[in-house]
């Protein structure tokens, strides 16, 4: 009669052949119990009650909802945007959330554990925007309220930081990463070689790789743009791949995500404070610019899907445009 999803009670019972099923906005069993008890009589009694009151839906109870029938199809599990609200609007029936207590809410974003007293970007606003956008959307879809609240505008983000290392700089970080772990090493030069994202490089399988074609496939459903990748691989990545030699199926890292005490102790010692791994990637794609690799052929090696993030690259190819300056000229006479 009852059942119980995360720590949410739901009704789950069939009356005259109809199957009810709805939260019991509960987190103890024994009121779960008496409240669906109250429930099926209110229905037996009145057949109309089985439209529930919008009032007494709960934000919990949606989150537990949309966790049973969302989650399981999307790729990624709930991040911390959504935990975030979930936290502040548990308890609150879904229809009382207004557009002011949302930014209200957003107003205490910097008060987060961690977070210190760095101000709260553009882009991180705009991703809690789009948790709470997402799941207030659904309970419209649910008819849980009658309309979506108006909620704040999405602010334009500056997408501005392009860190990248030189030759001579990252050959130092690499050479510290090997004295702590020649692994992280060897991902961080597998990075560099083929501009995978993290993800990708410690999520690699040897299944994957194909030597003989020198390239490597990341599949739809583990790369960023949810679209197939085939990434060439050069000598660099080739090398790094027969070093560790991984077991047929196995994983090409055994790590699932590089020694971060170790990257940081790293960065330290080469100069490089503030330097992300995410940073290789920028990194490999401003030596392949520098090299003269054209910014379309750059947009097919690193699998980005929006031409504009490429174009972030474009001043680095000062050549390229040197190169073109003379078609036009004329002069002045004397």
């Amino acid at each position: 009669m009852i059942l119980k999803r995360k720590k949410i009670w739901w009704l789950d019972h069939t009356i005259n052949g109809r199957r009810i099923r709805e939260s019991l906005s509960t987190t103890s069993k024994r009121d779960a119990q008496k409240l669906a008890e109250i429930r099926i009589a209110e229905i037996l009694e009145h057949p109309s009650a089985v439209e529930k009151k919008k009032e007494n839906y709960t934000f919990a109870a949606l989150f537990a909802l949309w966790e049973d029938r969302v989650l399981p199809f999307r790729k990624s599990p709930v991040n911390a945007q959504e935990k975030f609200w979930l936290e502040h609007f548990g308890d609150r029936p879904v229809i009382d959330i207004r557009r002011d207590e949302i930014e209200r809410v957003l107003s205490t974003l910097s008060n987060r554990r961690g977070y210190g007293k760095k101000k709260v970007t553009p882009a991180t606003r705009n991703r809690y925007l789009a948790a709470i956008r997402s799941l207030l959307n659904y309970a419209y879809k649910w008819e849980w309220i009658d309309a979506v609240p108006r909620l704040p505008a999405i602010v334009a983000e500056k997408n501005s930081r392009n860190t990248w290392a030189t030759k001579e700089q990252a050959a130092q970080l690499i050479a510290r990463l090997e004295s702590g772990c020649r692994e992280t090493a060897l991902a961080a030069r597998f990075a560099l070689a083929t501009g995978l994202r993290a993800a990708n490089v410690f999520g690699m399988l040897e299944s994957e790789i194909n030597l003989a074609t020198r390239t490597a496939v990341v599949p739809e459903e583990k790369f960023k743009g949810g679209r197939t990748h085939i990434v060439p691989l050069n000598a660099e990545a080739i090398a790094v791949i027969r070093e560790l030699n991984p077991a047929p199926g196995a994983r090409l890292f055994t790590r699932k995500e590089p020694m971060k005490k170790l990257w940081y102790k790293a960065l330290k010692e080469c100069g490089l404070e503030g330097f992300r791994w995410h940073d290789l990637r920028h990194t490999w794609a401003s030596w392949h610019v520098q090299a003269g690799t054209s910014l379309p052929e750059l947009q097919a090696l690193g699998g980005w899907s929006d031409f504009k993030m490429v174009q972030r690259y474009a001043h680095l190819d000062q050549h390229a445009l040197s190169s073109v300056a003379d078609n036009i000229s004329f002069s002045v006479a004397a």
